[in-house]
């Protein structure tokens, strides 16, 4: 599969980030249908503080349909919050090293946004027990602050990030379903980390996230 200049100018304009996705997607699956991603090690880490878990003690329990998803909406359907760390692991080279290209937001989204997982941790609460949007948090590098900040970074309110995905899915016939792990949005800038590196989130009264890597 390959685009025409036209095809590929339309794309690099446009704002709907989801589809791009799902296009992206689609190339790799026909391309590898047997499911098979390499990856080129560029790892990196930054923090969210909206996350919730469908286990035993918490759960996104009811689902959202864009639309007209508000951040009431998104905190009506949330049962818990918990701290969590998001780790992100490039399969693009930041440089092209042929043509000296620097990766862009539209490679970072062909790339499943480089997500990779996360670490959850710290105390699961009520999304009413504290204002989300003043939660703060101190990441460290081994014992060192390497950056910190405040949720309300994320739209105003983690909530909002919700919605806003709820929404952008609408068009395309996709939803939230209950049960999902989501992470509403980063309020720091991405953290290289290397192998022996010790990772430490201070979220102050909801607990901390800690994580080695080997």
């Amino acid at each position: 599969m390959s685009l025409t200049k036209a095809q590929a100018l339309e794309l690099f304009e446009s704002d709907d980030l989801i589809g791009i996705g799902m296009e992206a997607d689609a190339v790799r699956r026909k391309l590898h249908p047997e499911g098979t991603v390499t990856y080129i090690i560029d790892r990196n880490i930054n923090y969210t503080n909206f996350c919730t878990e469908y286990c035993t003690f918490c759960a996104f329990y009811r689902p959202l349909k864009g639309p007209g998803v508000t951040a009431l909406d998104v905190l009506d359907a949330t049962r818990w919050v918990t701290p969590a760390l998001e780790i992100l692991d490039a399969r693009v080279q930041m440089t092209d090293p042929q043509t000296g290209h620097l990766r862009t937001i539209v490679d970072t989204i062909s790339d499943n946004a480089a997500d990779a997982g996360i670490v959850v941790g710290g105390r699961a609460v009520r999304p009413d027990a504290c204002d989300l949007r003043r939660v703060a948090a101190l990441l460290y590098v081994n014992e060192a602050i390497e950056e910190t900040g405040v949720a309300a970074g994320v739209l105003g309110h983690p909530a909002n990030g919700v919605a806003w995905l709820a929404n952008r899915l609408a068009p395309h016939d996709e939803f939230l379903p209950a049960g999902l792990v989501i992470l509403a949005g980063s309020f720091t800038r991405p953290v290289f980390v290397q192998a022996g590196d010790v990772i430490h989130a201070d979220f102050g009264e909801l607990g901390a996230v800690t994580c080695r890597f080997r």
